[in-house]
């Protein structure tokens, strides 16, 4: 049994920090949205920060204006005058499960943006942040933290039931659903993402530039600023778990998780929830989609020996030995090898096409793509 466990109650079956009362709850419904209102979703300790930093830089750098409301079900009733007297766009964070948002969120076709985080380095930031934050019970151990976690006994419930009452919602088409990992890959590529989620208009040059403001060290050496000031902020949180910056950041990596877990609590851990895993098509994008683990250094040696240069030259070897495998390809075209390859380039057809050759193609095609999530990915001004 966790120390303070008086600070956890429960609303709708769903855990809550005390500190985020019955009656703030119970007056959700009175929110008045805006059709212009952003609505940031997350799991607890899943980058609610590192996303606001992003937006607030994003529209920085474009419109210039947007406000950052309080937590959403961090609302004082009595207060409730002030948020609606805030200036829009505004982004207003939240941890709450889709079936707890207020019904004008749903009926305004607000937008969200919901934020997934691999659930095993969920799991460990969150044990982290219950161990230092004084509205939440302590829970020293961290295999006892992990039954919880895995039970679905921690502030906000179920880390899987969680991203499922988003993931089958019906205002999926308002809504996008961005990974932490990929965030971390390639920062400067889902801003592009984002402000074309918002309707906002980034150059690359734009883009790198609010990845780059947004950086977690960039972020946690803010913070170390404000410690500094002789008067900081110290309400200058989008969180509802705590109003203490400090207790915000912490590593902010990927993969973590592996110091933490050992090899039978993983085995458990995939066990209780990989059925629900399985049923959902954002969860199981979360971890490698083969389900295979690799260091950066063996990811590095793999493509490298998988560039088109590499394989190239492969080929040029094998046709210099005396007896090549004409076998050895896997196209259903061919059984020569030399036939595969020529530039592996992109926008190569550019060279190739002619103007009006490149329109009656659109033309012709244009209708076909749009219809296709897929196709309309493919970067054709490349």
């Amino acid at each position: 049994m966790p120390e303070n466990s008086e600070l956890i109650h429960s609303y709708k079956g769903v855990p809550f920090p005390t500190r985020v009362s019955i009656n703030q709850l119970n007056s959700l419904d009175a929110f008045e949205a805006r059709e212009d209102d952003l609505l940031l979703v997350s799991y607890p300790k899943s980058g609610t920060h590192w996303l606001v930093e992003i937006l607030k830089n994003l529209y920085h750098c474009t419109s210039g204006q947007v406000t950052i409301a309080p937590p959403l079900e961090f609302q004082d009733p009595s207060k409730i005058c002030e948020l609606r007297n805030l200036p829009g766009p505004r982004v207003i964070p939240t941890h709450l499960p889709q079936n707890m948002v207020p019904r004008q969120v749903r009926s305004k076709d607000c937008k969200v943006i919901y934020v997934i985080r691999n659930p095993k380095d969920t799991a460990v930031s969150m044990f982290h942040y219950y161990q230092q934050n004084p509205h939440l019970p302590t829970v020293h151990k961290w295999s006892t933290f992990l039954d919880l976690f895995l039970k679905g006994e921690v502030v906000y419930g179920s880390w899987i039931d969680h991203l499922l009452s988003w993931e089958r919602a019906e205002t999926n088409e308002n809504t996008l659903f961005v990974y932490y990992e990929s965030l971390k890959k390639d920062l400067p590529k889902y801003v592009q993402e984002i402000s074309s989620f918002l309707g906002l208009s980034v150059t690359e040059e734009q883009a790198r530039e609010v990845a780059k403001r947004s950086s977690f060290r960039e972020m946690k050496e803010r913070v170390e600023r404000e410690k500094q000031r002789e008067r900081p902020d110290p309400t200058n949180t989008v969180c509802a778990l705590t109003s203490d910056r400090k207790l915000i950041f912490r590593k902010g990596a990927v993969g973590d998780w592996k110091n933490h877990f050992t090899a039978e609590q993983n085995a458990t851990f995939e066990a209780l929830l990989q059925d629900k895993i399985n049923s959902s098509e954002l969860a199981s994008c979360v971890d490698s989609f083969l389900g295979l683990s690799v260091t950066e250094e063996q990811a590095r040696e793999v493509a490298k020996r998988s560039s088109f240069r590499e394989m190239k030259e492969r080929v040029e070897r094998e046709k210099q030995r005396e007896r090549p495998d004409p076998t050895n390809t896997v196209c259903a075209l061919t059984s020569d090898r030399k036939l595969i390859f020529r530039k592996g380039a992109v926008g190569d057809w550019k060279n190739h096409f002619t103007a009006e050759q490149n329109a009656t193609f659109e033309a012709l095609l244009q209708d076909k793509i749009n219809s296709s999530e897929l196709a309309s990915c493919v970067e054709y001004e490349c």
